[in-house]
């Protein structure tokens, strides 16, 4: 099943009421009892899939900012039901905290207690994205309004109703928009809402009591439809909070929060490998044209033979086509004997660049930590300044590369580790152009500590580094990339830095006076790139700040360009 279908079924199953936080003032324990249940229909038969969720839900406020304040979760020793079968599953005990904004009372950003795949965070993004309530806007009735919200399949609108006892009533009513489905098997043509209503008991610290039910229908092509049944019930409990849970002991700043080891998430299922190398390389050359998946498990089944594989490369033994997927193979292994033999490839300067390069963009899944020995080899190769051409493109790959790794393992030592080292080569390289990739590099690791490095950049006199500087900026959103931005904007004068900068102003969550040096930037007076890049740039804070839209429609008026009219009514309806 695709990530954004599992993340709906889990983010329809469930809703904290935004508001301001009470620094280290609110533990509470919820009942949590979800089931639902999911119809496949297809013109040659349907299958129909029920799970059931129970557990103990924890609910802790955690730090508090001027801008924003953070609540954790934590399911406690959850148990789960797949088809009458009994289960477990890691993952829905992990930890984790989102980030809301005090100005919209929207969730901001993200942070989880392991370094989990996608897949599984959105798991759990799932469970709190429907036990967040969304504040009424500033003109609208508190007691009744309807608010634009968003999940894995697209945008909706949703009625919030206050009840004269205190109960608050939230339903779906239809979905505006549909979000984008390409990559995957599920051609996502409409969504039909049979019903979606959930009622909301509080007090100051949480809800004492949340129920309901959701009934929804996704119909793709070839008459493909799937209906997601669910049914809720959330209740305050008095239990004593069991020993295991950590979400009690982690530090305020979830940032700080110690991260699981991978092996109590993900546990290694055991191998079986072969009796030789000469077995395995036999084995392996049948398994040319196989199931990726069927290459993956022989991989892993014979990790200790994976460097002989870099000799048959070598050697010219394995045709284009099974190099290209074999090696992906070999990075999604993501074990030491992978890193190694990746890393062997890339540097051997005497290896056919092609194979060099698909060494690399195969490292960039490794979600556990590279050995320092293999770390240094790419390291040593990236500072010879020296190197020309398809070399010295290697070279910035292997950067962009440990920049993207060092972000899939940012809540680990190893990855802040990581992005620090490219800022420290960053600063002691005399090369621009290997300077321009580690910039990007570092914004890659999105590590905020290093935002004020990167702000250094923006005023170097070569234009490239300082653009690059600005995209780096912009994967690193806080308020102080943000600011950074905004000011650099005042003085910058190159038009493609001016782009890169509003661009990158847009992926943050922009305070009003940033919205205002944006949106001179949209002035017709501008020019036709800058003024796309502030349209692009306003227009993508229009879920979470729905006070922009008025301004949305000011440009609208006289508007001629037809791509800028198309974003600014797609940001607006």
């Amino acid at each position: 099943m695709a990530g954004w279908l599992r993340a709906l079924l889990l983010a329809s199953l469930l809703v904290a009421p935004a508001g301001p936080a009470f620094a280290e003032s609110c533990l509470a324990a919820q009942r949590f009892d979800s089931l639902s249940t999911t119809q496949f229909a297809l013109p040659q038969g349907s299958s129909l899939s029920r799970l059931q969720i129970q557990g103990l839900l924890l609910y802790r406020e955690l730090l508090s900012e001027a801008e924003h304040y953070w609540v954790g979760l934590e399911l406690v020793e959850p148990s789960l039901n797949l088809d009458g079968q009994d289960g477990s599953s890691p993952v829905y005990s992990v930890p984790f905290a989102a980030r809301i904004s005090r100005r919209t009372g929207r969730v901001t950003d993200w942070h989880y207690n392991a370094n989990l795949k996608p897949d599984d965070r959105d798991k759990l993004k799932g469970i709190y994205q429907t036990l967040h309530l969304n504040p009424p806007p500033a003109d609208a009735n508190p007691a009744d309004y309807t608010v634009l919200e968003a999940d894995t399949v697209g945008q909706y609108r949703a009625r919030y109703v206050r009840l004269p006892d205190g109960t608050r009533l939230r339903s779906k009513e239809t979905y505006t928009r549909l979000r984008a489905t390409s990559g995957t098997t599920f051609d996502l043509s409409e969504v039909i809402i049979h019903a979606d209503e959930f009622s909301f008991l509080g007090d100051r610290c949480w809800h004492t009591e949340v129920s309901g039910r959701s009934d929804i229908e996704l119909q793709g092509g070839s008459d493909l439809s799937i209906r997601v049944r669910q049914r809720l019930l959330l209740e305050r409990s008095q239990q004593p909070i069991p020993a295991s849970a950590r979400l009690p002991e982690l530090p305020l700043n979830p940032l700080e929060w110690p991260p699981i080891p991978d092996e109590l998430i993900y546990p290694p299922e055991p191998r079986e490998p072969l009796a030789t190398v000469e077995d395995f390389l036999r084995e392996l050359a049948a398994l040319e044209g196989a199931p990726r998946e069927e290459l993956k498990a022989f991989l892993y089944d014979n990790d200790q033979y994976l460097l002989a594989i870099g000799e048959q490369i070598r050697g010219g033994l394995i045709g284009d086509d099974f190099e290209r997927s074999l090696l992906l193979a070999v990075g999604q292994a993501d074990t030491a004997a992978a890193h190694q033999l990746l890393t062997d490839l890339a540097v051997d300067t005497e290896l056919d660049d092609q194979a060099r390069f698909r060494s690399l963009q195969a490292l960039k899944y490794a979600e556990h930590p590279i050995a320092e020995a293999e770390l240094e080899a790419l390291f040593a190769y990236a500072e010879n300044v020296e190197l020309v051409g398809d070399d010295a493109e290697i070279a910035n790959t292997a950067m962009l590369m440990l920049g993207i790794i060092a972000r899939q393992q940012s809540d680990s030592e190893f990855g802040l580790a990581l992005s620090e080292r490219l800022m420290t080569q960053l600063y002691a390289t005399t090369s621009e152009e290997r300077a321009a990739a580690l910039i990007t590099a570092v914004g890659n690791s999105g590590n905020l500590a290093l935002v004020d490095g990167v702000s250094d950049f923006l005023g170097r006199d070569d234009t490239t580094l300082r653009t690059r500087a600005a995209e780096a900026l912009g994967r690193l959103p806080s308020p102080v990339a943000e600011e950074t931005l905004r000011d650099h904007l005042a003085t910058e004068r190159d038009t493609g830095v001016q782009v890169a900068a509003l661009q990158a102003m847009g992926r943050q969550a922009m305070s009003d006076q940033s919205v205002d040096t944006v949106m001179e930037f949209a002035a017709r007076d501008r020019e036709q790139p800058v003024r796309r890049a502030a349209i692009e740039s306003l227009a993508s804070q229009a879920d979470s700040n729905p006070d922009i839209k008025p301004r949305l429609k000011q440009l609208m008026k006289g508007e001629r360009d037809r791509r800028n009219l198309q974003l600014l009514m797609q940001a607006i309806y």
